[in-house]
């Protein structure tokens, strides 16, 4: 497996805060947005640290660096990307991080506040 194997963006369900990470395997790279829910990561470097050992369960020898990352929450029919890590900050786009996000789930309406 490589990193190009791996899901572009995984949200549990009710999660309420996300990050935006870059992967580095060799000349490769890979954007990644991971979301999770309070219970499983309070803070953003927990959800860094999910994954990095959905990597290494993965057996994919990859480098994470975490742009920056944000809340969601869910609305009616909506989710809504806002907010900047206390760690990492925003991510350079949010725009692109909902772009990432629309085409994952095109059932959702995401807005960036």
């Amino acid at each position: 497996m490589t990193i190009h194997d791996i899901p572009e963006v995984v949200f549990a369900p009710h999660s309420h805060k996300f990050i935006v990470a870059m992967l580095s395997e060799g000349e490769s790279t890979k954007t990644v947005i991971r979301a999770q829910p309070p219970q499983s990561a309070g803070y953003h470097a927990d959800i860094a640290k999910l994954l990095a050992r959905e990597l290494e369960s993965a057996g994919i020898k990859a480098s994470v660096e975490v742009l920056g990352g944000g809340s969601v929450q869910e609305r009616v029919g909506t989710l809504v990307l806002g907010g900047a890590s206390t760690v990492y900050g925003a991510e350079p786009d949010r725009e692109g991080t909902a772009r990432m996000v629309r085409a994952a789930f095109p059932e959702w309406n995401v807005v960036v506040e």
